[in-house]
């Protein structure tokens, strides 16, 4: 199955190489175009129907927010079968927001504004409110 977010401004597809596993436990992504940046991490599945509804609003805010300091890397579970080694994953789709390396779980609701409000409210880190 194809990737949901090839070729999409301020979403990176990603491989399991790309993440990195710190001595504490979290996972982090170690691409330079992620560097200084608050970002999301989404493990999604292409044939998960939540994970395909979400997906027009990770697109939305990954390409609304990309000039300013803000990023999404997007991982696709089946065509990273090896992910295991680093993270487990139990459910689609799973997100994470991190921010000077710390990594918080996201478990709120899947729509932009939504994500937007705790982009603000949670990380600290007040972005254009749409």
């Amino acid at each position: 199955m194809e990737n949901l977010y090839d070729n999409t401004p301020g979403v990176k597809e990603l491989k399991t190489k790309d993440l990195v596993k710190k001595s504490d436990g979290n996972v982090l992504i170690g691409d330079n175009d992620f560097r200084n940046k608050v970002y999301l991490m989404v493990f999604y599945a292409p044939w998960c129907g939540h994970c395909v509804r979400m997906s027009d609003d990770i697109k939305k805010l990954g390409g609304a927010l990309k000039d300013e300091g803000f990023m999404v890397g997007a991982i696709n579970c089946d065509a990273n079968d090896d992910l295991d080694s680093k993270i487990i994953i139990n459910s689609f789709p799973t997100l994470y927001f991190v921010k000077d390396e710390k990594v918080v779980k996201y478990d709120g609701q899947r729509d932009l504004q939504s994500l937007l409000n705790h982009l603000c409210d949670t990380l600290g880190k007040c972005l254009r409110r749409k």
